[in-house]
C-alpha cells in the first residue's frame, strides 16, 4: 500500500494472483463491444466521508476509544496524552518500529523517540473502524473527540517503504527538514503497517507475517486544540456511523474466502487508490483494521452497528476541554528508554 509507484499492470497482476488463490476478486474481463458498460453501484453519499487514502492522510479531527476509568482520570488530570505504553501489552508496534529506525539514525524517528513525543494516544478520523478493536485487543466503550490546532503537521510512515512524508492539515507537503527545525508543530503520525501487502506476488498471509493495519498516533499535547467526551456531537458521530453502515450493508457482497489475503489486498491496493467508487471500495478505504472482525459479509456490520448504538447510549456527561500545554522544547534532547516488548501474538503490539 505504501508503495506509490503502482501501475495498472501491478493491479492486474495482483488481481490474477488473488483470484487464483481463491479470494474471488479479479479484474473484470473486457466487455464485448456491443455490450453496455457495467453500471457501478455508488456508495451511499453519507459514507464517502469515512475514506482515508494514503495520498491525502492529514485530518484535523480524530476519535479514540477508552474506558470509563480512563475518562475519569482524564477529567481529573485534564491530560489527554498520559501514557508512553500499554500497562498490559507493553510498547506498541509503532514504538518498536520508531526505536529500530532511531537506532539506524533516522532523523524523524530519532525525534519521535525523545521524551517530547513518547506519550501518545492512538486514534482514527472516525469512530466505527476501531470500535471492535483487534483480535485480543479492545479499547473500551467511551469515545473521545480530539481536534488539532490549524498549524499542526502530520507525518506519515509506511512499513512497506520506510519513507517519511509530512503534511499540513490541507495535505500540502512539508519538508522533513522543516519538521526537524520546528518540532513543536508535529502533532501526529499516520502509521501504516503494510509490508505484507506491498508486492504483487504477496497472495498469502500466515503466522510469520504481521497483518496490515493503520493508525494515527497523537503524540504532542501542545498541538491539541480541544478534546471532548459525552457531547451530542459524539453521540451524533456514533449514530450517524451506525445509520451509514446499515445503508451500506446490502451492497458489500459476500465475505472474502481468505481474510489474510483480503487483508493484504486492502493494504496493497485499496488504501493506495486515488479515489473510490463502489460500496466495497468505500468500506475498505475507511478501514483501520482489515481483520476478521471487519471482514465484509453476513454478521459483520450487524455487530458493528449494534456496538455503535450501545456505545451512543453510554457516553455520559458532556465535557469539553481546551488544553493549555506548552511544547517541552528541552525534552527533544532527552532520548526515551528502549521500548518494553512483551512476548505474545502479533496484534498492534
Amino acid at each position: 500500500m505504501g508503495n506509490r509507484r503502482r501501475s495498472r499492470r501491478l493491479e492486474a497482476t495482483l488481481a490474477a494472483s488473488l483470484a487464483g488463490a481463491g479470494l474471488g476478486w479479479a479484474a473484470e474481463p473486457p466487455a464485448p463491444q456491443a455490450a453496455a458498460a457495467p453500471r457501478v453501484t455508488p456508495a451511499p453519499a453519507s459514507f464517502a466521508r469515512y475514506a482515508v487514502l494514503n495520498a491525502r492522510p492529514a485530518r484535523a479531527v480524530f476519535y479514540t476509544w477508552t474506558t470509563e476509568d480512563q475518562v475519569d482520570e482524564l477529567l481529573r488530570t485534564r491530560l489527554l496524552l498520559s501514557r508512553d505504553e500499554s500497562p498490559v501489552h507493553g510498547a506498541a508496534w509503532f514504538d518498536q518500529v520508531m526505536a529500530r529506525l532511531a537506532a539506524q539514525k533516522d532523523p524523524l524517528a530519532t525525534l519521535l523517540r525523545t521524551r517530547a513525543f513518547t506519550r501518545a494516544r492512538f486514534a482514527w478520523p472516525s469512530a466505527w473502524p476501531t470500535a471492535l478493536g483487534w483480535e485480543g485487543e479492545r479499547y473500551g466503550d467511551r469515545l473521545i473527540r480530539v481536534a488539532l490546532k490549524p498549524s499542526a503537521w502530520i507525518a506519515a510512515l509506511h512499513t512497506a517503504t520506510y519513507a517519511w512524508r509530512v503534511f499540513d492539515l490541507d495535505n500540502r507537503a512539508v519538508p522533513v527538514a522543516e519538521v526537524l527545525a520546528h518540532p513543536e508543530r508535529l502533532a501526529a503520525v499516520y502509521f501504516v503497517q503494510d509490508e505484507a501487502g506491498r508486492a504483487a506476488w504477496r497472495t498469502i498471509g500466515g503466522p510469520s507475517e504481521r497483518a496490515a493495519y493503520r493508525e494515527y498516533v497523537l503524540c504532542n499535547e501542545s498541538m491539541i486544540d480541544e478534546w471532548s467526551v459525552g457531547t451530542g456531537e459524539l453521540v451524533a458521530e456514533l449514530t450517524g456511523a451506525a445509520d451509514a453502515l446499515e445503508a451500506l450493508a446490502p451492497a458489500l457482497g459476500p465475505r472474502p474466502a481468505s481474510v489474510p489475503i483480503w487483508n493484504s489486498r486492502v493494504a496493497g491496493l485499496r488504501w493506495a487508490q486515488a479515489q473510490v467508487a463502489d460500496p466495497l471500495e468505500s468500506y475498505e478505504a475507511a478501514l483501520a483494521f482489515p481483520n476478521e472482525r471487519y471482514a465484509p459479509g453476513a454478521g459483520t456490520l450487524e455487530v458493528l452497528v449494534s456496538t455503535l448504538r450501545q456505545a451512543a447510549a453510554r457516553q455520559g456527561s458532556p465535557t469539553r476541554h481546551r488544553p493549555d500545554v506548552r511544547f517541552p522544547s528541552d525534552a527533544v534532547k532527552v532520548p526515551a528508554p528502549p521500548p518494553r516488548v512483551k512476548p505474545g501474538p502479533w496484534q498492534t503490539y
